[in-house]
């Protein structure tokens, strides 16, 4: 017999789990519970809780990489689709990504997954710098800054503090972006 919930449900409710509780709630008994199905509806879906945290790790990686980077688009000059992305990445929420990085530290597989991401959006990052024609020299370093400042943002406590302002972006944008 299948079950109600699908895949993707089990997925978006241990995203949740995990944004709110951290890895420890990844666990298939409490899922379930907290749904209100049987430990079986998880196995229908899942092998083990090993692969429900892949399944996580993976939707994680597309939804806050490769889904943004395919919004952006190719049709905007990349100067704009930076200033976007900067804005984006300075005023949104952060909780998801504060426990993938907690539990990164713990877990290999999650390790992975983050250095992965990490090396794709900084590779994003060099390439629209690249195409505003950034000196070759300071294509890492400055895509590096950006990528450092966005998840600085995890460690201020101040909510205020981690929002930036349209001008604070243009000057980042001005900054990162000058030729020398």
């Amino acid at each position: 017999m299948m079950s109600k919930l699908s895949r993707a449900d089990w997925i978006k409710h241990a995203t949740q789990m995990l944004t709110e509780n951290g890895h420890s709630a990844l666990r298939a008994q409490p899922l379930a519970k907290s749904l209100g199905v049987t430990r079986g509806s998880f196995y229908w879906h899942f092998r083990d809780v090993g692969a429900l945290e892949s399944a996580v790790l993976e939707s994680w990686s597309r939804r806050s990489t490769e889904i943004v980077i395919r919004r952006l688009g190719k049709d905007a000059p990349a100067g704009e689709r930076l200033k976007t992305l900067i804005k984006q990445a300075f005023n949104s929420d952060m909780r998801l990504e504060r426990a993938i990085r907690s539990w990164a530290l713990i877990d290999r597989n999650a390790g992975a997954a983050v250095a992965a991401v990490d090396r794709r959006r900084i590779g994003y990052i060099e390439s629209l710098l690249r195409e505003i024609e950034v000196p070759k020299a300071a294509l890492r370093s400055r895509a590096l800054m950006v990528y450092w400042a966005s998840l600085g943002r995890l460690m201020i406590a101040d909510e205020r503090l981690r929002k930036m302002a349209a001008r604070d972006i243009e000057m980042m944008v001005d900054l990162i972006t000058a030729h020398d």
